[in-house]
């Protein structure tokens, strides 16, 4: 490995860190003028479209449109189905699609430049589609409004009657382009290109608006089926939309030049690509975007349902506002690429968008039924109705790169200039300014930033099924409804898959995230829960309640990343130029470099600061937050020979600041060392945030308390809140019979608290995370149910299996490092983990649970399993690494050297250091099981509180570090270092938990309270450390 002092190795978290944040930040955002820009584009055949609107607004309107039926039916049926209500507008709309023939171009002298800079682009291929959009001071407005589609009866006997597949919808957008070009023939040698650039600029907001309603109406329903399904109500607000696909299928690929970088974005947006095959997609928003969404569906009898049928099944109720949304594929396919060491970049796709307006999604409304008298006889239910409020900043779940060929041999080439040798290709990187570049043949960039607030709303969500009279021989069930509230500031899939029998190439896949603006999403409130409820007036006799499998969730996350780097192939050879794998802080970037590299940067706010305006050392933290207020209801007068159940219902609310899951393998038969090197790979992962978190779940439940003859069960349901500030899984594996060696040295760790870290070897890993701000969690479950006057009479009321959890981190990361050799493996494998926190963090989780009432008679009265977790972590991590197949004999010893840091080298090794100084809390106070009679007390009956149990956990550092080898011979060497630094109060407190019963008199009775547990852990530092050796 090259020497590299320490210092200039790495920069402190909280310098270099915020650093590269604040030239994002700092730098002008991509410009959008008031008039024409440019597209320049050359080739054998070209498609260039150019679109602007201007000081106009794009209005679509659908007002008080009403469809709906009366009718008096007897023995009849009526429908409606199929209809369709719709505004739409859009201010640039465009479809370009090119298909040439490779016989029909010139063999290509440059690489193909792509580029979007401000108002220009420019498309320099054989064949090549170029296309530019742009609103300025021209705001798009889609509005449905006062919609209705109802039917009306008069008594309903022996009927049928729906409303279904109905839609009533606003759908608006800025700019809408889909862009298609497909090569195919037999000399792919020509290239081709898709530049795409979309504006949304100041005073274009983008507004969609629906109201609306799908209602039943009738009298008296005798004998007959009402149902309404399948019904559609929506909003959807889209600033940029771009869906751009590229697919080259041909015989061989021979040599390209080289015409600069295979790919660069800027961290304001601009963007520039050189690469034969490529795809480019730049999209910028600076005007709101706003989707809003008001209705419901809703069946109503005015008078008593017998022998009847009442279905409200499967409707949707969706308010969805996007910033930026693009979709990039490309994929290529030959017999043979095969360019030499002259060659330049073979194929890339990337992605740049930025996001500088708000992005609002309301959605109100959920599903009613109600009966105004008795049912009877009656089956009545409300299952699989959805309501979703989704607000995404900027979001590209298919930058995608693919390509298979038989044989593909694009090492590295010159970089264009005389006199200059091979380059060194395979770096993926993201440098102290902000900027993003890859230098691989094949390659895949995503950057995206939002900079204004994103939130998202379900409010009026419930699923409510209300009489007014009794219930006699009826099932009532509300199931598998569920309402989402979900916004996210960037989100992205990014994928690349090589497939080939022989491969000799390099591969890069970069993705950098950040955010500046508040996340926000909430699911009901104190005035209309969200949930699910069934509310009888009357008595409910030889009945059943059910309310089951009700899912209530809100999501709040700045940032989101999946990124898939996959390698296949028999025989797979280095041609990287590399010597060494590198993963990690080196220098003034965050990198991975090697043959196959896999960057990814998140960064939230400016870490580092302490929120307050007008310091010159604060930094703007951003707030996450995610709130549910909620229900799971079933009541009625009295229960007599009948059944209730609240049973797996869910409620999750969830905060997270960076959240990525990274994935990179290499599959063959054998990774050759012809020539002294076989390819290596590395993971670099790197998370940064200063935030506020904040995750609050709130959920109630409630049963009748007066039960005769019949059975109550409140089982199984669950009750969430998380949040996280960073959050990582980073898997890599590399399988082959044969893994030659790349360095010939051992894999060299260096992991410090308070530094980030860096990892050189063979195929390494490397994972860094900081924080900054606080992250707050409450999870309350209220359910303590009865009356002061209800009794429980020959029957059973258990409270059991519900669980409340409240879950606060600050770092958290998996790191999975595998090396699977059938038989001969030489190479080093090695993993650096880096976590450092100075954020507070609390989790506080509160559960009250139990029943009240004046006595009971031969009666079971249960209230067991059921948990309350709070759980608080500064940094945790788990780190595994496992290595086969590995037979030296001629080695240097392991080391491990931990002073103030931590530097590893083995064969095998394994480092990890964190840092923590925030104050790390967990809490959860007065607890409540009981059982409570005030009357008459016990009669007959069993009482029981057993297994319940309450805890919290908070730990400052806490690390699992595995190490598995396996050989055929001798093992190699391995080494694992851990370095733990708390500095920051560590506390956790259970108060006021109580397992109590007072059941007054206690007559012919039995009353049992065992097993219950108490449980407040608190620890500065933890660390699990195991080398396995397995033969």
């Amino acid at each position: 490995m090259p020497s590299i002092s320490r210092a200039a190795r790495r920069r402190l978290f909280l310098g270099s860190a915020i650093a590269a944040l604040s030239v994002s930040i700092a730098t002008p955002a991509l410009a959008v003028g008031p008039y024409a820009p440019e597209i320049d584009a050359t080739g054998d055949q070209v498609i260039a479209n150019n679109q602007i609107v201007t000081d106009a607004p794009v209005d679509a309107a659908a007002s008080d449109p009403i469809i709906k039926t009366i009718v008096l039916p007897t023995e009849s049926s009526a429908s409606l189905s199929g209809n369709e209500v719709r505004a739409s507008a859009t201010a640039n709309r465009q479809s370009n699609a090119l298909e040439p023939d490779a016989l029909d171009l010139m063999p290509a002298t440059d690489s193909t430049h792509l580029a979007a800079t401000g108002n220009d682009v420019t498309a320099y291929a054989p064949t090549v589609i170029a296309a530019r959009q742009v609103t300025e001071y021209a705001p798009v407005t889609a509005d449905t409004a006062f919609s209705s589609v109802s039917m009306l009866a008069r008594d309903v006997v022996a009927s049928q009657l729906e409303i279904t597949s109905n839609r009533q919808e606003a759908l608006a957008t800025g700019n809408d382009g889909a862009n298609a070009l497909n090569l195919s023939g037999g000399d792919g040698s020509g290239g081709a290109g898709i530049a795409v650039a979309q504006s949304t600029g100041y005073g274009s907001d983008v507004s969609a608006e629906m109201s609306g309603i799908a209602h039943i109406l009738t009298r008296e329903v005798v004998g007959s089926d009402v149902r309404s399904e399948g019904n559609l109500q929506r909003a959807v607000s889209t600033g940029n939309h771009a869906a751009n696909a590229l697919s080259a299928d041909v015989l061989g690929i021979e040599s390209f030049g080289s015409n600069g970088p295979p790919s660069m974005v800027q961290p304001y947006g601009e963007a520039e690509v050189n690469a034969a095959y490529s795809v480019l997609s730049a999209q910028q928003t600076s005007s709101d975007v706003v989707a809003d969404t008001q209705g419901g569906f809703q069946t109503t009898t005015l008078g008593s349902v017998v022998e009847a049928a009442l279905r409200v099944e499967a409707n949707t109720l969706a308010a969805a506002a996007y910033g930026n949304d693009a979709d990039n594929k490309a994929r290529l396919t030959a017999d043979s690429i095969d360019v030499g060491y002259n060659g330049g970049a073979i194929a890339n796709v990337t992605n740049s968008q930025s996001a500088e307006g708000a992005t609002l999604a309301d959605a109100d409304g959920g599903t009613s039924m109600l009966i105004l008298g008795d049912a009877i006889g009656a089956k009545i239910a409300a299952e699989d109705n959805s309501v979703q409020a989704v607000a995404i900043g900027n979001r590209a779940d298919g930058n995608q790169l693919a390509v298979q060929a038989t044989a593909i041999r694009a090492p590295e080439g010159s970089n264009g200039e005389e006199g200059e040798g091979p380059r060194i290709v395979g770096t993926a990187q993201y440098d102290e300014f902000g900027t993003l570049s890859v230098s691989a043949p094949f390659s895949v960039q995503n950057g995206q930033r939002f900079e204004m607030p994103v939130n998202a709303s379900a409010a009026g969500s419930v699923t409510q099924i209300k009489t007014t009279g009794g219930l006699v021989d009826a099932s009532i069930t509300a199931q598998n409804n569920s309402a989402t509230a979900a916004a996210t500031g960037n989100r992205a899939a990014n994928g690349l898959a090589l497939d080939g029998n022989i491969v000799a190439t390099a591969a890069d896949l970069n993705s950098a995230q950040v955010g500046y603006g508040d996340v926000q999403a909430s699911a009901g409130d104190d005035y209309d829960r969200a949930g699910a409820r069934i509310m009888a007036h009357g008595d409910v006799i030889d009945s059943s309640l059910q309310v089951a499998g009700n899912d209530v969730r809100a999501s709040a996350i700045a940032n989101d990343v999946s990124n898939t780097l996959a390698v296949s192939g028999n025989e797979i050879s280095n041609a990287s130029g590399h010597y060494d794998a590198v993963a990690g802080q080196e220098y003034a970037g965050f990198l991975a470099a090697a043959d196959y590299a896999l960057a990814n940067f998140q960064g939230l706010g400016f870490a580092g600061g302490n929120g307050e305006e007008g310091s010159e050392t604060s930094g703007y933290r951003p707030l996450i937050s995610s709130d549910i207020v909620g229900s799971f209801e079933a009541r009625g007068g009295s229960i007599i020979d009948s059944s209730v159940a609240i049973e797996g219902n869910a409620q999750v609310a969830t905060a997270l600041a960076n959240l990525a899951s990274n994935s990179l393998s290499i599959e063959a038969t054998a990774l050759d060392d012809w020539g002294g090197y076989a390819p290596g790979s590395a993971l670099s992962s790197a998370q940064i945030a200063g935030a506020d978190l904040e995750a609050t779940s709130d959920m109630r439940i409630a049963a009748t308390g007066e039960v005769i003859d019949g059975s109550v069960a409140i089982r199984d349901n669950s009750n969430v809140a998380l949040a996280h500030m960073n959050d990582a899984v980073n898997q890599a594996k590399i399988e082959a019979v044969q893994i030659g060696e790349l360095s010939g040295a051992d894999a060299e760790l260096f992991t410090d608290p308070g530094w980030p870290g860096l990892a050189v070897g063979d195929h390494v890993l490397a994972n860094n995370q900081m924080a900054d701000g606080s992250v707050t969690v409450t999870a309350a479950t209220h359910g303590l149910n009865g009356g002061f006057d209800a009794a429980l009479t020959g029957s059973r009321y258990a409270i059991a299996g519900n669980d409340t959890g409240a879950e606060a981190v600050a770092n958290q990361a998996i790191n999975e490092l595998t090396m699977l050799a059938a038989s001969a493996g030489y190479a080093s494998a090695g993993m650096a983990n880096t976590q450092e926190n100075h954020a507070g963090v609390l989790a506080n989780a509160i559960t009250r649970v139990g029943y009240g009432a004046s006595g009971t008679s031969d009666a079971q009265m249960v209230v067991e399993r059921n948990t309350t977790t709070a759980l608080a972590r500064g940094n945790s991590v788990l780190n595994d690494l496992e290595a086969s197949g590995l037979p030296v004999s001629d080695f240097t010893p392991a080391s491990a050297e931990l002073t103030g840091w931590g530097e590893v080298s083995a064969m095998a090794g394994l480092a990890s250091s964190q840092l923590n100084t925030g104050e790390v809390v967990a809490r959860s106070q007065y607890a409540v099981h009981g059982v409570v009679l005030n009357g008459f007390g016990a009669e007959g009956s069993a009482l029981a509180l057993n297994g319940n149990a309450v805890s919290a956990s908070a730990i400052g550092n806490n690390a699992t570090n595995i190490v598995t080898l396996s050989a055929l011979g001798q093992l190699p060497t391995a080494a694992a270092g851990t370095v733990q630094v708390n500095n920051g109060p560590i506390s956790a407190e259970v108060s006021g938990a109580t397992f109590a019963a007072v059941p007054g008199h206690l007559t012919a009775s039995r009353l049992g309270i065992t097993g219950n547990s108490v449980t407040a852990s608190a620890v500065g530092n933890s660390a699990v450390t195991s080398i396995a050796s397995l033969r």
